[in-house]
């Protein structure tokens, strides 16, 4: 290696631990900090607690949430009461919001960032507004276009081992003051569906003890368990039925985790939501909530109408146990006390947000519900059908074996130890050298005669069709006959000449 070669060396070097230094450093911070904005907040003087309502408008698509008599909920879909949860969260992202960039963006490029207002095609934003009592506005925002963060922001992408993008801020304009930012907050549940801002809140049932399905007042099945540990078992069972374990263990989680994606209108006729005449399931737990569950009719996109309640019941008192100490029993009363209320007040709640409302549900909800007794037996095994099966294919007479004629007025049957695949017919035997057409169909075969003269018995084949093949084989391997000899001598003679 000369002095220029060692020269251009080390200024590649240099210049890689430059460009890694470089790199190390943009990665310190996810954002670049530029403007005056940079770490203030959005909406510095947001009165939250005056907030009533919640505007979202996407499009030509528009959502309210009003706040009554204390209680959050959705006017798109008849007042039903909204998730708190994510309305209380995005009052406080909103209030806690703060800047991380502030892009210097004029306004003819707005419809880059997707800062338009609403109805100026793809281009438009989604607008958040905020108001008060009377309608009085307290903040708006509009939500632009999501900022992605490239794999190679990160040491994965950069060594080739990640890929793609994912969104990890999002950009807003606020009209009033046009300031435009980039948050770190990406907003991607604020949408204008009132379904998605429905309290989840439904019918769970954890520990079923008993379940029964009727329709028009009669049966259709019921499945129990004693115990918490035991496996449900189909109600009725008579001889020769036997439950499917699978599809009766499906009923006993078919409510575990059940929840709705949306609400019927309340003015629906009970004729289109098959309330008039539904198929009901009634759950009992171990805890003492009965749950009455009504299935309706299926929607076109084969989702289900589907309306609930439910009820509570269990001892005011607890049964002490024998030989209870007195500090324990008091222990114990005031636990069950405690249990007792808590219970109540979950069934009053429950049943007071099921009440007059029919809810729309996947049909994964209630497919495991719907069967027919007979869908919840194992199928019965045809063991005896496919023996009677093979004892016909057994019992058939073969045809007339070639050779072995069968004497008029006899009947030809199969060995016992014939197998069913025997039906088959088998490929002709093949023509010996030196035999003539009719001896190889089987025709004028005589017993075949040894050396010393005696007759040879006929060998019992386990297939009648394949007997004259193995014979003719078993003769040509051990013992030559007449005719073969002389057919060998024939062509001796006629090679001589």
């Amino acid at each position: 290696m000369n002095r220029r070669q060692l020269v251009y060396l080390i200024l590649a070097a240099a210049l890689l631990v430059l460009i890694g230094v470089t790199v190390a450093n943009a990665r310190k911070k996810t954002w670049e900090a530029t403007g005056t904005a940079v770490g203030q907040k959005v909406l510095p003087d947001l009165p939250v607690n005056d907030v009533t309502m919640i505007e979202v408008v996407d499009g030509d698509k528009t959502l309210q949430v009003v706040k009554k008599e204390d209680k959050w909920r959705v006017a798109q879909r008849y007042d039903f009461p909204a998730d708190y949860t994510k309305v209380s969260e995005l009052l406080r992202n909103l209030m806690d919001l703060k800047a991380v960039q502030q892009p210097v963006v004029g306004e003819s490029q707005y419809g880059r960032l997707k800062l338009l207002p609403p109805g100026k095609g793809d281009e438009s934003g989604i607008l958040l507004d905020l108001s008060a009592d009377g309608g009085k506005k307290v903040a708006s925002l509009l939500l632009g276009k999501e900022h992605e963060r490239k794999s190679g922001d990160n040491d994965m992408g950069m060594m080739g081992m990640g890929g793609g993008s994912w969104p990890d801020g999002r950009y807003l304009l606020v009209p009033d003051t046009k300031k435009l930012v980039l948050v770190s907050e990406t907003f991607r549940t604020t949408k204008a569906d009132p379904a998605e801002w429905l309290d989840k809140e439904f019918v769970k049932i954890s520990d079923l003890k008993t379940g029964t399905l009727s329709q028009d007042g009669q049966e259709v099945w019921k499945v129990t368990r004693a115990n918490k540990a035991d496996e449900m078992k189909l109600d009725g069972l008579a001889a020769g039925e036997e439950q499917d374990d699978n599809k009766v263990r499906s009923i006993k989680t078919a409510f575990s985790w059940a929840s709705f994606v949306d609400v019927a209108d309340p003015k629906l006729p009970e004729a289109d939501t098959g309330m008039a005449t539904p198929r009901t399931f009634v759950g009992e737990d171990f805890d003492g909530f009965t749950y009455t569950v009504k299935i309706g009719a299926k929607l076109a996109d084969g989702r289900q109408y589907l309306a609930a309640n439910v009820e509570f019941s269990s001892p005011v008192e607890r049964v002490a146990e024998a030989d209870e100490k007195p500090e324990d029993k008091a222990k114990k009363d005031e636990e069950f006390k405690k249990k007792l209320e808590e219970n109540q007040k979950k069934a009053t709640d429950l049943r007071q947000r099921l009440k007059d409302w029919v809810f729309i549900v996947n049909s994964s909800t209630v497919d495991s519900i719907l069967k027919e007794r007979k869908d919840l037996l194992k199928e019965k095994k045809k063991d005896d059908d496919k023996a009677k099966a093979g004892a016909g294919e057994q019992g058939q007479a073969p045809a007339a074996d070639a050779g072995l004629p069968v004497a008029e007025g006899a009947q030809a049957t199969a060995p016992a130890t014939a197998p069913a695949a025997a039906a088959l017919t088998p490929p002709p035997p093949p023509v010996a050298k030196g035999l003539d057409a009719k001896t190889a169909e089987g025709e004028g075969d005589e017993p075949a005669v040894d050396t010393e003269g005696d007759v040879q018995p006929e060998p019992e084949a386990a297939n009648p069709a394949a007997a004259p093949a193995e014979k003719a084989g078993a003769e040509a391997a051990t013992k030559p006959d007449a005719k073969a000899s002389d057919a060998g001598a024939g062509k001796e003679a006629a090679g001589d000449k």
